[in-house]
């Protein structure tokens, strides 16, 4: 049986590591190298993208898909093919959502405990992602592309602090033989306490934004405009909604989870809630 001794091991190890700066963070997988290096590219063409996202059959299957939900669908029109989906999502929303999946489905673990926080961990992520998008819809009314673009992929970036730690708690459990039981609560604790220095690092080395950094903490930062703190205002909002037992919305998968909620109930939910926390205005 695995004691949190173990895991507290390696979390003490990859911390210092990080401390004596010689962490070897994993390298950004391909097609996220790529498609990162065109957030933000207004040069950037149809035919292009197309191409890069193209080299991933699974990423390219999902942002087919993607383009006929609700936020994008047009009754009547049928999307087959991957410049379509790029021409009625738009590029730059292509690119963040693209990015979004390729980092979601960059990692691969062996044994059933990891798998299985790793997959709860992802749906909580679709989850804080759906209803962070339902706060900006109704802070803003009709939400802006850039807000849209950058929710999708910061959602996708809170999980990138676990990723390392998981790896190091796979390789070690596999090496220690099939006797060796790994306790699920155990690994989410020792998880919670490497995640957000892990993230940071890795968010760094990669040459993302600073601001998807206050994303990592899910703690809002008065330094950055509101969108940005949508994540951890969502965050806060599931914590209120669980303690009172109020019916939670949960994404299956990226469909689901990159566009907002459109039940009432849901809505009037969370509009109260941000009123409380004087996060939108009365309306007449």
């Amino acid at each position: 049986m695995a004691s949190i001794s173990d895991l507290d091991m390696l979390v003490n190890r990859l911390a210092a590591s990080l401390k004596n700066d010689n962490l070897i963070i994993p390298a950004m997988p391909e097609l996220v190298t790529k498609l990162s290096r065109l957030v933000g590219d207004s040069n950037v063409t149809t035919k292009e993208l197309a191409r890069v996202i193209g080299s991933d059959t699974g990423v390219t299957a999902q942002v087919i898909r993607l383009s006929q939900t609700l936020r994008y669908s047009n009754p009547g029109t049928t999307i087959t093919s991957l410049p379509a989906a790029i021409s009625r999502i738009g590029l730059n929303s292509t690119v963040s959502m693209a990015l979004a999946l390729a980092i979601e489905q960059s990692f691969y673990f062996r044994n059933s405990v990891v798998v299985k926080y790793c997959h709860d961990e992802i749906s909580r992520s679709f989850m804080v992602c759906s209803y962070a998008l339902t706060i900006c819809a109704i802070r803003y009314g009709i939400m802006p592309n850039l807000v849209y673009d950058y929710v999708v992929l910061a959602s996708s970036l809170l999980n990138i602090g676990y990723l390392p730690f998981l790896v190091e708690v796979d390789t070690y459990v596999l090496g220690q033989g099939k006797g060796y039981k790994l306790d699920y609560e155990d690994l989410k604790t020792a998880a919670e306490k490497i995640k957000y220095p892990l993230g940071t690092a890795i968010l760094r080395h990669w040459h993302f934004d600073k601001s998807f950094e206050s994303v990592m903490c899910q703690e809002p930062d008065n330094a950055v405009e509101f969108y940005a703190n949508s994540l951890a205002f969502a965050k806060q909002f599931i914590e209120y909604a669980e303690a009172r037992g109020l019916r939670l919305r949960v994404p299956k998968n990226p469909d689901e989870a990159y566009v907002s909620l459109t039940d009432e109930k849901s809505i009037a939910d969370i509009r109260e809630w941000m009123k409380e926390q004087g996060l939108v205005e009365e309306r007449e």
